[in-house]
């Protein structure tokens, strides 16, 4: 079962967005958010909230996959879906591509709403990666230097070429081809 999504209007009403720094930040709860209970008010609680946290940064806690992570309503979400669905008023379809590659980015200049095959087509050098390029190996047995692309989950040879710069060329001149993004295989 899937948790229901709180809407763009309710975190519009709880979140301010700075779309230039990229940062959340609490807004001033009314007392209709807090429900009664034998502790107090709703308004005795939307004051002790307000005092407490409006105007503060939220949204900073990093999650093990390097995103923004925040709680609504005692339940998690990273903060470039938030924003996503704050700035266009739907929750994206897909996956929140960061342009420049840096997952705490949240500036909107720096977001975009992109496919699982095309948000691939901008990720970084592999740390495995021993060439310095994406797609480019050296073939120890016969000496040359091969160049390949991963395509909707198909591997495609380009070709085996005499030295590491022609086959560069034929993989730069392929992501190309497959509209890869021009920060595809950046320096992790």
């Amino acid at each position: 079962m899937t948790r229901k999504l709180p809407s763009s209007k309710l975190l519009n009403r709880l979140l301010r967005y700075d779309s230039d720094t990229g940062k959340l930040y609490w807004r001033e709860r009314p007392a209709w958010l807090f429900k009664l209970c034998k502790y107090g008010s709703s308004r005795g609680k939307a004051d002790s909230w307000n005092k407490r946290f409006c105007g503060q940064e939220t949204f900073r806690r990093i999650s093990d996959d390097g995103y923004h992570l925040g709680l609504v309503f005692n339940k998690a979400y990273k903060a470039h879906r938030v924003i996503f669905c704050m700035m266009t008023g739907d929750w994206p379809e897909h996956e929140v591509d960061h342009i420049n590659g840096n997952r705490t980015d949240n500036r909107w200049a720096n977001l975009r709403s992109v496919t699982k095959a095309d948000n691939r087509k901008n990720s970084k050098l592999q740390a495995n990666n021993k060439s310095g390029h994406p797609g480019v190996y050296h073939d120890k047995r016969n000496g040359r230097w091969i160049a390949f692309i991963q395509v909707n989950c198909r591997r495609q040879h380009i070709g085996s070429f005499p030295n590491k710069t022609d086959a560069i060329k034929a993989r730069k001149g392929a992501e190309h081809r497959h509209n890869f993004h021009p920060n595809h295989g950046r320096a992790s």
